[in-house]
């Protein structure tokens, strides 16, 4: 779950993102995954999600896919902004740095398995 927009959103197995308002009320349902969202972060005025289809997508906050962006060859488990820069771990045992844009700035090495954290 990450907290966006002074919103909370939750990422599933059943493939979505749910925006729940502060009293619990469903606000926005997101699909684009094909696989499990694993991980949430956000970044200035946009939610980034990690799933099991090895994708990371951007999201606003109306819940519209603004970007789509590859690069891992497994799941993407793990997620962190820091900067204008957001972070990805996955079970390729990378980790990618990823610009606002959601351009793969830099891919770090060096795990010998699965970046949960």
């Amino acid at each position: 779950m990450a907290v966006f927009q002074e919103a909370v959103w939750s990422g599933s197995a059943d493939e979505t993102l749910r925006c729940w308002s502060a009293d619990g009320d469903l606000q926005v349902e997101c699909n684009g995954h094909s696989d499990t969202v694993w991980a949430l972060a956000s970044l200035g005025d946009t939610l980034w999600s990690g799933s099991r289809d090895c994708t990371i997508r951007i999201w606003d906050a109306e819940g519209e896919c603004q970007r789509l962006c590859c690069g891992h060859e497994d799941w993407v488990v793990s997620l962190a902004a820091v900067g204008d820069a957001v972070w990805s771990g996955s079970r390729d045992d990378c980790i990618r740095m990823w610009n606002r844009e959601g351009v793969c700035t830099k891919v770090l090495g060096g795990h010998q398995n699965t970046v949960w954290a």
